[in-house]
């Protein structure tokens, strides 16, 4: 037998050997060859990414716990908050990210509302218990409950559905991550606590845009005091949101005393952004003002141009109220007071004078008699 025919020879024995002994792996371990065969392939890994913990690694035993989180826009964009440019019926699709910088897992509820005005004037959203009525409910979550393990983030995506028949202007409300914990866990007399954070969102439906600041119920208390140079004025009013629009804007308000005297002018300031049908009281105490029967104040409101929105025109009220200087007054009192005791003193210090009669037929009168004249006979 020549070389090469062996050498072919040997090579069709090992690959026959090699097959028969696959063949009976597979025989003895069908369950494993079927695993390998039909298994599936990796699911696909959950939308969060690693963070920066705070104290820069897991908790370990001993530890703080540390439950941290927020909500930002998602996307790559570096979006402070939601904002959106649409016609009426129209559905927007976007994504926010619920971020847990703490170190253990956290449980949060996630959900949609509408913006207000907190009394201060500042920028709040509705109670979680509160239904939404305006640009929160219409918004829909892709997942309301969501659970993040430490150090990570979840991607959740929405839609908005612009109703057809929406106003235009401005709708505002935000996306909400909330938490509940107990003050005293396992005890009956515990109360949840809610604790959230959340992302703005400002949505401008298109139509006609609308400016309209208005200024009521403006008032005037005064305080004087015994000083009459130094009373206090106290002046209340109310500024509201009319339009369809977010308006901020300036306020300057006068006060002065009698006859123009003790004027005092704060200036400009600012107020905060008022939502549409939002509005703020503002109360301002002026010392100073001098106790002359009257003191007078007057308010002027001014728009703050914004954008493509033309401002409306300031407003501007007045009101005056009874200012009693009390130190005169009461020295008034006491003169007049005294002067009615030294009056009634001297009238008490003047003897009676004896009262005298006058008879009319003239008798009585001995001087008058002794002075007739004899009658003659």
């Amino acid at each position: 037998m020549n070389a090469p025919l062996l050498a072919s020879s040997i090579r069709r024995l090992i690959s026959l050997s090699l097959f028969g002994l696959l063949a009976v792996s597979a025989a003895a371990d069908p369950a494993g060859a079927a695993d390998r065969v039909t298994a599936p392939p990796t699911p696909p890994v959950a939308p969060n990414t690693t963070l920066q913990l705070p104290n820069g690694a897991p908790l370990q035993p001993g530890d703080e716990v540390i439950q941290s989180w927020t909500v930002v826009p998602g996307g790559s964009g570096q979006r402070s908050f939601l904002s959106y440019n649409s016609a009426a019926g129209v559905t927007i699709s976007d994504t926010v990210s619920v971020q847990n910088y703490g170190n253990v897992s956290l449980n949060l509820r996630v959900y949609a509302t509408d913006g207000i005005n907190a009394p201060d004037g500042t920028f709040a959203l509705l109670a979680g218990d509160k239904q939404p009525t305006d640009v929160g409910s219409w918004i829909t979550l892709a997942q309301e409950n969501v659970t993040i393990p430490a150090g990570t983030q979840v991607l959740i995506p929405y839609t908005i559905t612009i109703p057809a028949g929406a106003n235009p202007g401005d709708h505002v409300g935000g996306i909400v991550a909330s938490d509940e914990l107990p003050t005293a866990p396992g005890k009956t007399n515990s109360v949840l606590v809610f604790r959230r954070t959340a992302v703005r969102l400002y949505l401008r439906v298109q139509g006609e845009l609308r400016s309209n600041l208005l200024t009521d119920n403006f008032r005037i208390s005064y305080d004087g005091g015994l000083n009459p140079s130094n009373g206090t004025a106290s002046v209340r009013f109310r500024v509201a949101n009319r339009g369809n629009v977010r308006q901020a804007g300036t306020y300057r308000l006068q006060v002065e005393g009698g006859f123009g005297l003790g004027k005092h002018d704060l200036g400009e300031r600012p107020f905060p952004e008022l939502l549409p049908g939002q509005s703020i009281e503002i109360a301002e105490d002026v010392s100073g003002v001098p106790a002359l029967f009257v003191a007078k104040a007057s308010v002027t409101v001014t728009p703050r141009a914004d954008g493509d929105v033309a401002a409306s025109q300031p407003t501007r009220r007045t009101a005056r109220t009874f200012a009693p200087p009390i130190l005169l007054m009461l020295i008034v009192a006491l003169l007049l007071a005294s002067l009615m005791a030294w009056r009634i003193w001297v009238h008490r210090r003047e003897p009676d004078e004896p009262e005298v009669t006058q008879d009319p037929s003239g008798a009585g009168h001995g001087a008058d008699s002794a002075e007739q004249d004899p009658v003659s006979l």
